[in-house]
């Protein structure tokens, strides 16, 4: 299986704003400054790292970043300094995340603009922080709750849920791009699997056109098996690799 590689880089700098953040090297040498939000609070970073956006323990520090994973047709975001996967969703019981995976990456827990999108729906939200600094949302779902198995055409128990997880996403991130993608197993052929994934992402983007989304916003992508969360070893990681995610970039 080929997964997005994470890659490491050093940058300097910060996200635009009114405080300042000293970034200096681990001797204390020169130092620098940059703009990095509406914190009046000055925080010290270490060369090579950038300001966050969340403050996942809520301790009054957004946690820095310091290098950037990529998943793919244009899902690249920064990953964090420290190690944070304490605040990641917690994995399927009886699967094991592939090293890197999206679906470990942390997470603001209990955000309140996510339960207009996931209330009643089998939805895992994800906010990261894109490698222009901005926010990006990722709602993942199961394709075995969308789709029946090999078929592209979305099931008519699945569409209450979907037009619920449209209404709550135009609700909270009003004028956002949207991007769907399709993800399958590697069971049977790759070349199969991508086409696959390809009409089901394609499906459900028109689904959501239907349903008030701006055109101009939304595409689709399939990935096949390529950028797999979980090992493949049991029953239950190929059936959370069979997904769809929802990638949200608010305006």
């Amino acid at each position: 299986m080929v997964f997005g590689a994470v890659l490491l880089a050093a940058c300097g700098g910060g996200n635009g704003g009114s405080a300042t953040t000293t970034v200096s090297d681990e001797s204390g040498g020169v130092s620098t400054t940059a703009a990095t939000g509406a914190d009046d609070t000055a925080t010290t970073l270490k060369r090579g790292a950038q300001a966050g956006l969340f403050d996942f323990n809520q301790d009054g520090t957004k946690e820095p970043t310091c290098g950037i994973a990529d998943y793919q047709a244009g899902l690249v975001i920064r990953t964090y300094c420290d190690d944070l996967s304490g605040y990641a969703n917690s994995p399927e019981s009886g699967a094991t995340l592939v090293s890197g995976a999206l679906f470990g990456q942390p997470t603001l827990p209990d955000d309140p603009r996510d339960k207009p999108i996931t209330e009643g729906a089998s939805v895992a939200p994800i906010h990261l922080q894109g490698a222009d600094g901005k926010e990006v949302v990722v709602y993942s779902m199961s394709s075995d709750t969308v789709f029946a198995v090999g078929s592209d055409k979305l099931e008519d128990p699945a569409l209450d849920s979907l037009s619920n997880i449209a209404a709550g996403i135009l609700r909270v991130y009003p004028g956002a791009t949207l991007q769907v993608r399709g993800h399958t197993d590697s069971t049977g052929s790759a070349a199969a699997n991508q086409s696959l994934s390809e009409r089901r992402a394609a499906a459900v983007a028109a689904f959501f056109v239907s349903k008030g989304f701006d055109r101009a916003k939304v595409t689709s992508v399939g990935l096949g098996q390529m950028v797999p969360n979980y090992k493949e070893d049991t029953a239950t990681g190929r059936a959370q690799n069979r997904r769809i995610e929802l990638v949200v970039r608010p305006a």
